[in-house]
């Protein structure tokens, strides 16, 4: 992809309930978000599944993903990221624990959330991952090189 296009969200209750998109960082990674079980023990679960490009290295200190949800939620669980709640708004934050990322780092784990709201209707309406780039020891790499 040589010129990055955002994209765009389409609701539709007759469509599944996951969402799919790159993130800003279009040539760095996607993510995907599905509803795994819609009543947990009072909360629900989705599961994350996001990939960074296996052609591209460069020295990220951290990922950062922020999802939007169709109702408010109240609290989130999601093991390895520190977590922010917002309305309808949760922001993940994880530090590396490696310097660069070649040949794909990929997550696959599950999101646990509690809502005021129905919880069998909660859905994941956007998705966005991306990196905080940092320039190595030779001066490169902050622009994802």
């Amino acid at each position: 992809m040589k010129n990055y296009q955002k994209p765009v969200l389409i609701a539709d209750d007759v469509l599944s309930e996951s969402v799919y998109m790159a993130s800003g960082d279009a040539d760095c990674w996607t993510i995907a978000v599905s509803k795994d079980q819609a009543d947990a023990g009072g909360y629900a679960t989705f599961r994350i599944q996001a990939n960074h490009a296996t052609n591209l290295q460069h020295i990220s200190k951290a990922t950062t993903i922020v999802l939007q949800f169709n109702q408010p939620v109240t609290e989130a669980v999601y093991e390895g990221f520190a977590i922010t709640v917002s309305g309808n708004t949760i922001t993940g934050y994880r530090e590396s624990l490696a310097d660069s990322y070649l040949s794909g780092d990929n997550f696959n784990s599950l999101l646990k959330i509690w809502t005021s709201g129905d919880l069998a209707s909660l859905q994941c309406t956007g998705a966005t991952i991306s990196c905080t780039k940092a320039v190595n020891v030779q001066g490169n790499g902050g622009d994802g090189n």
